[in-house]
Order: structure tokens, then C-alpha cells, then sequence
């Protein structure tokens, strides 16, 4: 013979394991966003870098690429 009390408290506690599992895998999920949106932060901080970086050495090489260019001497019409 069941008693209708056991019934009821079975149901309350799939629903409290459910609710529990819910309220953990939120948890979770709000703590990966928010790694994952540092860490997208953090790499365009380093990719706004690397590129002022590139920028200012393609900006020196160039000043500097003027002096060691050949002279170039030409002798009717052709050019070395």
C-alpha cells in the first residue's frame, strides 16, 4: 500500500534536484562568459599592439631603406 505523502515528497524532490542543477549550470555558464569576454579583451588589447607595433617598425624600415638603395647610373638609356 503507497501513502500518498511518499508521492508528493518524491515529486518535491526531483523538482529541488532540478531546480539545484538549473541554479548550478547558470552559475556556471555566467562564470565562462565572463572568462570569455576577458580574454577577448585581453587579445584585441594585444592585437591593437602587435599592430602599432608593425606600424611603427614599417614606419622606421622605411626611413631607414632610403640609404641603402643603389645609385643607379645610367649609360645611354640603360640603367644598372
Amino acid at each position: 500500500m503507497k501513502l500518498p505523502g511518499s508521492e508528493n515528497v518524491r515529486w518535491y524532490s526531483l523538482v529541488d534536484a532540478l531546480v539545484a542543477t538549473l541554479v548550478l549550470l547558470a552559475v556556471l555558464q555566467y562564470r565562462s562568459v565572463k572568462a570569455v569576454s576577458k580574454e577577448r579583451t585581453f587579445l584585441s588589447l594585444l592585437q591593437f599592439a602587435v599592430l602599432s607595433l608593425c606600424k611603427e617598425l614599417v614606419k622606421h624600415l622605411h626611413g631607414t631603406s632610403f640609404r641603402f638603395q643603389p645609385i643607379r647610373k645610367s649609360y645611354s638609356g640603360l640603367t644598372f
